[in-house]
């Protein structure tokens, strides 16, 4: 009998410690559950910055491309603006002779 009461005594212990058990591992599954919803909710948030970020690359990349060739437009139009340049001096180194020559005929005819 005594042996039946040591036995009931210690299974509802052990019963006791099965519940015990499980409380804990609820609460710890629990527990587990809002960690994985704050580190999912952070991985969401960081793939929006990282979208954000590669939208942004984007957009710089794309004024530093058009500020590049509105550079090489600039350079083709400073070429042809010194090609014009030199013709005119020409011409006017022309000119120059031209009226030197003139005044010369001026002269000599007076």
């Amino acid at each position: 009998c005594e042996a039946l009461e040591k036995m009931m005594t210690l299974n509802q212990e052990l019963n006791g410690n099965v519940v015990t058990l499980k409380k804990e591992r609820l609460e710890r599954s629990e527990q587990h559950k809002q960690e994985m919803d704050i580190l999912n909710s952070r991985a969401e948030e960081l793939e929006v910055e990282v979208a954000e970020g590669h939208m942004r690359f984007r957009d710089v990349d794309a004024a530093r491309q058009k500020a590049e060739a509105k550079a090489r437009m600039s350079q083709k139009q400073l070429s042809g603006a010194r090609h014009q340049l030199m013709e005119s001096k020409g011409q006017v180194v022309e000119v120059q002779s031209n009226l030197q020559s003139i005044f010369g005929v001026t002269e000599a005819l007076r």
